[in-house]
């Protein structure tokens, strides 16, 4: 170890000596990622919002549950014709009420859904 890396260490840990330990985990705590939403959950409820195609703006307002799909899972990336390198987030959403929806379940994009 060189002169000046000793001085550094000897800085360093002088530094580290004056900080409580509880400052340390405090401070990584407030570092770690927080969940900014739970719409992505299983089970929770949510209503559609702003779809505009024309195929599917029928289902705005209507609401449902997010559910695990029965072939790609939870959640879901599937992959459009359009852009076939980039595969797409997906949840599945179980309609409350089907017969109005047209289907007992749809995947949609995250960005149509807002939790109840």
């Amino acid at each position: 170890m060189t002169p000046r890396d000793q001085r550094q260490f000897d800085g360093l840990s002088w530094w580290l000596h004056k900080i409580n330990p509880v400052t340390i985990i405090t401070a990584a705590c407030n570092m770690m990622p927080k969940v900014a939403s739970r719409t992505w959950k299983l089970g929770t409820r949510v209503v559609i919002e702003e779809v505009q195609n024309e195929c599917t703006k029928h289902l705005n307002g209507q609401t449902g549950v997010v559910s695990k799909h029965r072939r790609h899972g939870h959640p879901a990336f599937v992959r459009k014709p359009s852009s076939p390198d980039t595969p797409q987030l997906v949840l599945c959403i179980a309609f409350d009420n089907p017969e109005v929806a047209g289907k007992r379940s749809m995947l949609l994009a995250p960005r149509f859904l807002k939790a109840l």
